[in-house]
């Protein structure tokens, strides 16, 4: 047994403490992919059941941007095929082979998709590639290049009159309202689902979930001064508008900071 400054320390729970405090640097690689292979797992069971909002804990910072502008497909099943970490340790390869239901094919099209992981804080996190050209998946898929068309920026459905949306100086004010109209600028219903906020210091309704073409509405926020300090963080309200599971996020700005 090894002893220090009169603590008795078994050999064994030593090795887990240092275990526990070694960097990526020092894990097994096979103990990495293990843990990238269930975290590859969870990430795409969330394409399964189209649980978007919990895909940005999978994503990097830097990512979050690409995964707000990018259309929300749902895909069938999938297949993990291949768990690749560098010898750095710092970054992987990720193959998975993900089934998709597409209505102008007649049968279920399946196609591998690679996918860059970094290791973060001790977890993975996949770094999400900016659009690709149409041409460059048909190409990919098929052999043959598609209609010439270049990626664009999902957009919301809804206007709103302001995004940010702004509210006055917060100093010594107990409760601020501000209403937000908005208009579906769009040829279906868009339907607005899981409206919430990022702090229990502010409210968000709507005076409609389901918003006809055309047809205009109203967002009501509430700003109200927390008892303790106010939020360092970024105040964002968020919904998901249907059909085409866009998510919206607007910031929330006080005019005098």
């Amino acid at each position: 047994m090894a002893t220090q400054r009169g603590w008795l320390v078994l050999p064994g729970f030593l090795a887990i403490l240092l275990t526990a405090a070694l960097p990526a640097e020092g894990q097994n690689t096979a103990a990495l992919e293990r843990q990238l292979t269930r975290r590859v797992d969870e990430y795409y069971k969330l394409f399964v059941s189209g649980e978007w909002r919990k895909v940005q804990d999978y994503i990097t910072e830097d990512s979050y941007d690409i995964w707000l502008a990018q259309p929300k497909n749902t895909i069938q099943s999938y297949e993990i095929k291949e768990v690749k970490v560098a010898p750095d340790r710092k970054q992987a390869d990720v193959t998975v082979a993900a089934t998709f239901l597409i209505p102008q094919f007649p049968a279920p099209l399946t196609q591998p998709q690679r996918s860059q992981w970094v290791y973060q804080k001790r977890q993975w996190f996949v770094r999400l590639p900016t659009p690709r050209d149409i041409n460059d998946i048909f190409k990919e898929v098929f052999g043959t290049k598609g209609p010439a068309s270049q990626p664009q920026p999902v957009l919301s459905p809804l206007r709103f009159d302001q995004n940010p949306i702004r509210l006055p100086g917060r100093e010594g004010a107990g409760e601020i309202t501000v209403q937000v109209p908005f208009q579906n600028e769009t040829t279906t219903v868009v339907t607005v689902k899981d409206l919430s906020t990022n702090c229990p210091c502010l409210k968000a309704e709507v005076d409609k979930t389901e918003v006809q073409p055309g047809e205009k509405g109203i967002l009501t926020v509430t700003y109200r001064t927390p008892a303790s300090d106010s939020p360092s963080r970024r105040l964002v309200v968020q919904a998901t508008l249907s059909p085409t599971m866009f998510l919206l996020d607007l910031p929330v700005e006080f005019s005098n900071e």
